[in-house]
């Protein structure tokens, strides 16, 4: 009977540790990359099972409102699925070479998509009185904070572009006590000096060993940028495994690159206002006082680059938009892995107190009639 009692309470244990597990084949445990450097090709044959520091190390870089938090999604979906060994870095440092033979991958914006975007974000109050996630900085944890545009001095970072007298410190707070032109011209010329500027720079001097890939196609079609890596650096990756691994995710009806995108784009986002009359309007603000300012120098970047505006495009790009219509559907293909295991855990857990107090019941029942007899 004790023994009986012992494997019955071992059942939940058991659940949690098939949870686990089943987590672990859905791919929702999370690696963080190594720090040993390795330049050797695999295969995934042998997926999941090889460490990442038998994986290819590939650098990964980009700046503010270029797709910070996409490309960081889309290195710690690689790295857990152990395609390869990603490193992430959130700048662009213009002075930096490149050796010839590590890969390394910079991405870009249309660099008036990134001013319309960063206006909103900041003047929303983004990371001034609220977090990069947009919960309020006082009410969340000091390691949670994110306050650094609310210390910028305004004397120090806009020079060019004439500004009326407004408070000498504090991003979001200039972006509000002005109006759209000088507001956008504000940010244009920050973003210019802190963020843009040390593109150009830096594919002048590595133009030849990094390779630059443009948001708008990754978050088109992320395995295609996938292949186009594997391809440029002559890496060993196994795309077809890749694909059919990305594959497997696909939960939802939708087809081709919406449902790409909803992977991609699960969790915390920096998305700003979408609405397009507005977002054109202040593309157009840009642009002229680019022209007007700095002798359009960012159009010559943008042409550089070549990467295409998605505020300019006159088609719709539904990679972007939620599936459905809701913004639930979002989130739908990162939970969705975890709810068979979750279900199977909790039936376990469920089958284990009743057969518990079933088993007190019956002995409780015996010891009663052996009394009463």
């Amino acid at each position: 009977m004790k023994l009986l009692i012992i494997l019955i309470l071992a059942i939940p244990a058991f659940g949690l540790y098939a949870a686990n597990t089943t987590n672990a084949a859905f791919g929702t445990d999370i690696i963080a990359p190594a720090t040993q450097e390795s330049s050797r090709s695999f295969s995934l044959e042998d997926h999941p099972r090889r460490r990442l520091s038998n994986l290819t190390t590939i650098h990964f870089h980009t700046t503010h409102k270029m797709g910070y938090f996409m490309l960081y999604r889309f290195v710690s979906k690689y790295n857990r699925e152990k395609v390869f060994r990603g490193r992430f870095t959130g700048s662009v440092k213009p002075f930096k070479r490149v050796k010839k033979g590590v890969p390394t991958v910079v991405v870009v914006r249309d660099m008036f998509d990134a001013t319309v975007s960063g206006y909103l974000y900041h003047k929303s109050g983004h990371e001034c009185w609220l977090n990069q996630y947009g919960y309020p900085n006082a009410k969340v944890p000091r390691r949670r904070r994110n306050d650094w545009a609310s210390k910028v001095n305004l004397t120090e970072d806009v020079s060019t572009v004439p500004i009326p007298k407004i408070p000498e410190k504090g991003l979001c707070q200039a972006l509000n006590a002005t109006n759209e032109t000088i507001g956008v011209g504000i940010y244009l010329e920050f973003a210019m000096k802190k963020f843009y500027h040390s593109i150009p720079k830096f594919r002048n001097r590595n133009k030849n060993n990094a390779m630059f890939v443009c948001f708008e196609d990754m978050v088109a079609n992320e395995l295609e940028i996938l292949r186009q890596i594997n391809d440029r650096f002559d890496l060993a990756l196994n795309v077809t495994n890749i694909t059919a691994l990305s594959d497997s995710r696909k939960h939802s009806t939708e087809t081709g690159n919406a449902t790409n995108i909803t992977i991609l784009h699960a969790g915390p986002t920096h998305a700003t206002d979408p609405d397009p009359v507005l977002r054109k309007r202040l593309y157009a603000i840009a642009r002229e006082v680019d022209c007007q300012y700095f002798g359009c120098e960012i159009k010559r970047w943008n042409e550089e680059l070549g990467c295409k505006s998605r505020i300019q495009s006159k088609e719709t790009n539904a990679a972007t938009q939620p599936l459905n219509g809701s913004n639930k559907s979002r989130s739908y293909s990162t939970l969705l892995p975890v709810l068979p295991s979750f279900l199977f855990q909790q039936a376990l857990n469920i089958f284990g107190v009743c057969m518990v107090v079933f088993l007190y019941w019956m002995r409780a029942r015996s010891i009663y009639f052996w009394h009463s007899s």
